[in-house]
């Protein structure tokens, strides 16, 4: 993803909240991934805004939750992170 400063970027952790409060990247917000589907418009409230979406090395939500949000027209990327073994802010 290419650097713009003029454009907004969404850091989002589509893993529960209990795995986002034990280990999570600083910057980045809590929201689930089936929860974000029903409230992206709130969440994501610039419009033409980048939306990176983490996940745990599995990725398999932040896979599901990205197909969603490019069908209604979100530019998506994804961050697949190993929680267990790295050292991050745990609040």
């Amino acid at each position: 993803m290419a650097k713009d400063d003029k454009r907004t970027t969404y850091l989002l952790d589509v893993r529960t909240p209990e795995e986002f409060a034990e280990a999570h990247i600083p910057g980045s917000i809590a929201s689930e991934g089936g929860q974000l589907l029903g409230v992206a418009y709130r969440t994501i409230a610039v419009r033409g805004a980048r939306v990176v979406l983490i996940d745990d090395l599995l990725g398999v939500r932040a896979a599901t939750t990205a197909h969603w949000l490019q069908r209604r027209g979100f530019e998506i990327a994804i961050l697949l992170h190993d929680f267990q073994s790295a050292s991050l802010d745990a609040a």
